[in-house]
């Protein structure tokens, strides 16, 4: 596999070059295309940069903390200051100009984690040894060893149906949510109703895949501990409520 480095450094050069790419939109469909393949490569450097920070800080400390709690901060702040920027520039000279600085701002940022983000060795996973017995027509039974220990790669052990499962999931629950209001019978029609039906039921079933999966993706033991649940709890009812705030706000 790739270092975690080129592929952190990969998904930015990416999402520059789609932020800068839309600016080019000449429709609502190729903006939507466009715009979509962008958030894939925001979304994808996201755990790649949790993934080397928890490499570079190992053991649980006080600068451990600082580090991650500083790197979740800039959500929050990119909303504030990307908003407040974008708007600015849109008014100012016309709705391309948020994108060409987005691509811009990326294109430098992917240059700088080039040259500052160290390269972290992956961390080895080893099976353990196993041995097999053979009983023979002799008293004593042979011993056959498989022979050397086998590594095993981080893509056989990701949880893959359960990402299958969870993304259809949220999928078509945005979905539904999306279409509803729209139409003469919103929320009635045949459509919306499957939609949000198949979309709860493949959320339900990742939740019970977690529970029986040998390698789950959300470990269902981490909600045993009532402070992550209420870290997540109130973090999600923040973000809803700054969605919410922005919504109706954009009529004005």
């Amino acid at each position: 596999m790739l270092p975690r480095k080129t592929l952190l450094v990969a998904s930015l050069a990416a999402f520059s070059l789609l932020a800068a790419v839309t600016s080019f939109s000449q429709s609502g469909i190729v903006l939507d295309v466009i715009s979509g393949l962008t958030g894939i490569a925001c979304a994808a450097n996201i755990p790649i940069a949790l993934g080397i920070l928890s490499l570079v800080y190992p053991e649980n400390s006080r600068r451990r903390n600082m580090v991650f709690s500083s790197f979740l901060m800039g959500t929050p702040a990119a909303t504030i200051i990307g908003g407040l920027g974008s708007g600015g520039l849109a008014l100012q000279i016309n709705w391309k100009a948020p994108f060409i600085a987005l691509g811009s701002l990326f294109a430098i940022i992917s240059v700088l984690a080039w040259v500052l983000v160290p390269t972290v060795p992956e961390p080895k996973v080893i099976l353990q040894k196993s041995e097999l017995r053979i009983a023979t027509d002799c008293n004593e039974p042979q011993v056959v060893m498989p022979g050397a220990p086998k590594k095993m790669t981080s893509i056989l052990q990701f949880d893959w149906a359960g990402l299958f499962i969870l993304i259809t999931g949220v999928l078509l629950f945005t979905v539904s949510l999306t279409i509803g209001p729209e139409g003469s019978e919103p929320w009635k029609t045949p459509t919306v109703i499957l939609l949000l039906t198949l979309g709860l039921l493949f959320l339900g079933g990742f939740v019970l895949w977690q529970n029986v999966s040998k390698r789950p993706m959300i470990p269902p033991s981490i909600w045993n501990t009532w402070s992550v649940t209420l870290v997540c709890y109130f973090q999600r009812s923040s973000w809803a409520k700054s969605n919410s705030n922005r919504w109706s706000s954009a009529p004005w």
